[in-house]
């Protein structure tokens, strides 16, 4: 048999085998919640603004995904100010979530607990002693690893949009609200149909003075003060969303040129090599930043005076902790993702081209001359929360 058919059956098989797995989960968890009915709870009950305990539930692997629901927590903090507010969140990004005084506390999941039957049943006895009142699934019910969790919770609500495939696992649905694009507007929309009304479309992570002074003593190490422009360039992506090379080498040629701006590079693991590539064939010096944990790395990009990015997970993160932007989108819809507010700028790189991306790093460089952006504040951290 010849290698692409080998191929060809080996591509099938694996479709089949996803097809499968899916299926399967979805009859377990039927099977497993046969209790929980699909029937609809008014939103607009009192019931609901009684509510104690509170869990938000959003399970995606990717960092950005887990940054795009700040503003949804900080409605439900503003709804529900005497409740306790826990997380279940990806175990990888949930550091993220620490000082948030939105937050009470943060519970861990991974997909390995899928295969490890204690690790899993772990988990759902805790989320079913804690008796939460209301359970939200933070992808308004998109989310099969979501839904299953909300439905085994035990919560009194259990919240997920109308009309989705997984709708079993929701005994309050939402119906969906049309013409809204931006995933930030879409979860503070169903919050709105819950009766939460929106506080901020701003993302936020909340950083320690610490964590700051790590960051200066890092800049210090490299010859940077605290007052010298630095421009953070993102080298990572997924795929389509990845930088070609040429375009990037041109993008930070262009940067390096102006007066008195430094550029350091943020490479992933997988980007360490293109970082060495992209430092031997500039002409002018540039500084790689080391690997380092999710919060001293979130440190190290408020340190910057501008990010520039395509759409990654740090360049959300860049923008929650305060830092301008320049977003660059090469597959995705700058509409639907992009980081707004008077400081950020997207380039759909398709239409303005790299002179398009050159137009936004200078509006924004010429911005933060002037003024830093209002949710660039520092803030102290203050006490933890009293118990709720």
């Amino acid at each position: 048999m010849c290698t692409a058919s080998l191929y060809e059956e080996y591509t099938t098989l694996l479709e089949l085998s996803i097809r499968l797995e899916r299926r399967l989960k979805r009859d377990f968890f039927r099977l497993l919640n046969g209790r929980v009915s699909a029937k609809s709870v008014d939103p607009s009950t009192n019931e609901l603004a009684r509510c104690r305990r509170v869990l938000f539930v959003r399970v995606n692997v990717r960092m950005g995904n887990l940054l795009l629901v700040t503003p949804a927590l900080g409605a439900l903090r503003q709804a529900f100010p005497h409740a306790r507010l826990d997380v279940l969140c990806y175990e990888t990004y949930a550091d993220l979530l620490a000082h948030d005084p939105d937050v009470d506390r943060v519970l861990g999941f991974n997909r390995l607990m899928l295969c490890n039957p204690w690790a899993l049943g772990r988990l759902v006895r805790t989320l079913r002693r804690e008796r939460y009142d209301l359970v939200v699934e933070g992808a308004r019910g998109a989310s099969l690893f979501g839904a299953m969790l909300v439905a085994v919770s035990g919560g009194r609500y259990r919240v997920g949009a109308a009309g989705g495939q997984y709708q079993v696992c929701f005994n309050v649905q939402v119906p969906r609200r049309p013409n809204v694009e931006h995933k930030v507007d879409l979860l503070l929309a169903f919050l709105e149909g819950l009766g939460v009304p929106p506080v901020t479309r701003s993302l936020k992570v909340v950083l320690t003075d610490a964590e700051r002074a790590r960051a200066q003593a890092r800049r210090r190490a490299w010859g940077l003060q605290a007052s010298d422009k630095t421009v953070g360039i993102i080298l990572g992506g997924r795929g389509s969303k990845r930088w070609p090379h040429e375009q990037l080498l041109e993008v930070i040629r262009d940067i390096q040129a102006r007066p008195g701006v430094a550029v350091v590079l943020f490479p992933g693991p997988k980007e360490r090599r293109e970082a060495t590539r992209l430092k031997r064939e500039l002409i002018r010096p540039v500084l790689v930043a080391p690997q380092l944990g999710i919060r001293d790395f979130a440190a190290l990009l408020s340190s910057c005076t501008l990010v520039v990015s395509g759409d990654t997970g740090p360049m959300h993160l860049a923008a929650a902790v305060g830092v301008p932007t320049v977003a660059v989108f090469h597959a995705t819809k700058a509409r639907s993702y992009a980081p707004r507010g008077p400081f950020h700028r997207a380039v759909q790189i398709r239409a303005r081209g790299i002179e398009g991306v050159r137009d936004a790093v200078s509006e924004v460089l010429a911005q933060a001359a002037v003024a830093r952006a209002p949710t660039m504040e520092e803030p102290s951290i203050a006490s933890p929360p009293a118990a709720r």
